[in-house]
């Protein structure tokens, strides 16, 4: 956006004294485009368009306010030489003129905002990427040195929700080209990795808060050796969350009007994971409560609960919901998670049993 040619400005002086208050500004900084963003400032049509300017000098780390505060200046600069030549038109004239230098100067000041806030939110993403790569190493490290002064280590795998683990003893640790962890086999590590195809265990880090995936190198005899990959991206929790065995129906309320019927993916005393389709006119918010119904032990279960997170899912809404205590609900609940126990357990016994020879 450029000024109107028929504003009479003395171009070369303007920008020049344009120029001084850039470098004034921006100091201890100097860029080659000062000269450039001086004149589109002025309104003289320049090579560049006025997002690759102050797209380089941000990216040559001019800070954008220093940039905001050069423009006020240049723009009391300008005003102050051109109110006589504007005053001197007609009323029509000079709202026209005065409209299009206010136009003018609001452009550049929201073009330095916009492309400022783009480039130092790309930098804070690559500092945050950065931190997570530095710290995802540190808990490696970490983790294999403690591997190597112990004698054991913990190997777990899920089902359904239900950790199932086994204490292994360990044969070494090296770290030579990838690091990679030896254990002894039994047949309680053996259903552990049946859970998985035989293709990766989990492990928790030294602090008990994340897992790491080990995935398996080789097996020899009585010994099965892992790679150490990365952190995994299944989560630690607190709460075991069950996948119920059979289907469970559930329905949402609010204000006792039905927003949404669905399925129970998985549960615990204090969360729920449900599956909805999606319903036109129908959306979900943050930290809203739904009245929830559903059916437990063919018993009717009724309670309320908080909208944590939402996310879409192959044209599927999931929630998380957490569950606002009740003592019915939880009595429902502990039976419920208890049963489920039970019955996962057995599967597991059914479908792992490991026979060594």
């Amino acid at each position: 956006m450029q000024l109107a040619v028929t504003m009479k400005i003395d171009h070369a002086a303007l920008v020049k004294q344009c120029c001084e208050i850039l470098r004034h500004e921006i100091l201890p900084q100097q860029h080659d485009n000062v000269a450039e963003l001086a004149s589109y400032i002025v309104g003289v049509t320049t090579r560049h368009s006025l997002s690759e300017l102050i797209n380089d000098m941000i990216q040559g780390d001019v800070l954008p306010s220093d940039l905001t505060h050069a423009l006020m200046k240049c723009q009391l600069l300008i005003l102050e030489q051109q109110m006589p030549v504007i005053f001197k038109d007609s009323p029509d004239k000079q709202i026209q003129a005065l409209k299009e230098m206010v136009e003018h100067f609001n452009y550049i000041a929201s073009s330095i905002v916009q492309v400022g806030e783009k480039l130092w939110s790309n930098r804070v993403e690559a500092l945050h990427h950065d931190l997570k790569v530095e710290q995802k190493k540190h808990i490696l490290n970490v983790s294999m040195q403690i591997w190597r002064q112990q004698d054991k280590i913990k190997l777990l795998n899920y089902y359904k929700g239900l950790p199932v683990q086994v204490m292994a003893d360990i044969e070494c640790v090296e770290a030579v080209d990838q690091p990679m962890i030896t254990v002894h086999s039994s047949a309680a590590l053996g259903r552990v990795l049946a859970m998985q195809k035989n293709e990766f265990v989990l492990t928790p880090d030294s602090e008990d808060e994340v897992l790491i995936q080990l995935q398996v190198k080789r097996e020899q005899g009585e010994k099965v050796s892992f790679l150490v990959k990365s952190l995994s991206t299944i989560k630690k929790r607190k709460y075991f969350r069950l996948e119920p065995i059979e289907t469970m129906a559930i329905q949402l309320y609010r204000n006792k009007k039905t927003v949404g019927k669905g399925k129970v993916l998985d549960l615990s005393l204090k969360h729920m994971d449900i599956s909805m389709p999606e319903v036109k006119d129908i959306t979900f918010e943050v930290n809203e409560i739904v009245d929830i119904c559903f059916l437990l032990q063919k018993k009717e279960v009724k309670g309320c609960a908080w909208v944590r997170h939402i996310r879409l899912h192959e044209q599927e809404v999931v929630l998380c919901l957490e569950l606002m205590p009740q003592a019915h609900l939880q009595r429902n609940l502990q039976q419920e998670v208890a049963s489920l126990q039970r019955g996962i357990i057995q599967e597991i016994k059914e479908k792992f049993t490991v026979v060594q020879v």
